[in-house]
C-alpha cells in the first residue's frame, strides 16, 4: 500500500507538470502561427493541445479511466 501511494502521488505530479508542457507548446505554436511558420505552428500548437486534453483527462480519471494513456506520454514529449 506504501507503494502504490507514492506511486500515485508522483503521478498526480507528473501530469499537472505534462499539461503545462502542453500549455507552453501551445502558446509557442501560435505564436508561430502569428509569425508566419504555419506548418511548425499548427503542428506545434495541435500537439499542445493534445497533450493538455490527454493530461487533463488523466487527472480528473486516474490512469486507469483513459484508455490510451500513451497518447498523454508521447504527445507531452
Amino acid at each position: 500500500p506504501l507503494i502504490g501511494g507514492v506511486v500515485s502521488l508522483s503521478f498526480m505530479i507528473y501530469y499537472p507538470a505534462k499539461l503545462l508542457l502542453g500549455l507552453a507548446a501551445l502558446v509557442i505554436g501560435l505564436s508561430f502561427i502569428a509569425k508566419g511558420g504555419k506548418a511548425v505552428g499548427s503542428l506545434t500548437a495541435h500537439a499542445g493541445a493534445v497533450a493538455m486534453l490527454a493530461n487533463a483527462i488523466l487527472i480528473t480519471c486516474v490512469r486507469d479511466g483513459f484508455l490510451p494513456s500513451g497518447v498523454a506520454g508521447a504527445s507531452g514529449m
